[in-house]
């Protein structure tokens, strides 16, 4: 399920898509919108409800920034 437009209501929504595929697998993909403290508040809300996969949390340019700067110590 698409998760990040509204970062302060995505576990509620988890929650809601939880009780409703009961036992199916669920993954959420925020393609990229949180922030690290957004990313981190999801997954303690969230802890619980059985996510199989977090996909993209965070966009794709900030781990080619973390590898840039790491190339350059």
């Amino acid at each position: 399920m698409k998760i990040g437009s509204e970062p302060e209501r995505d576990p509620e929504r988890a929650w809601v898509a939880r009780r409703a595929i009961g036992d199916a697998e669920l993954f959420v993909d925020a393609n990229g919108a949180f922030s690290v403290k957004q990313a981190l508040r999801f997954v303690e809300a969230s802890r619980d409800c059985d996510i199989r996969w977090f996909e993209e949390p965070r966009p794709s340019s900030a781990c080619a920034r973390r590898r840039h700067a790491s190339a350059r110590r």
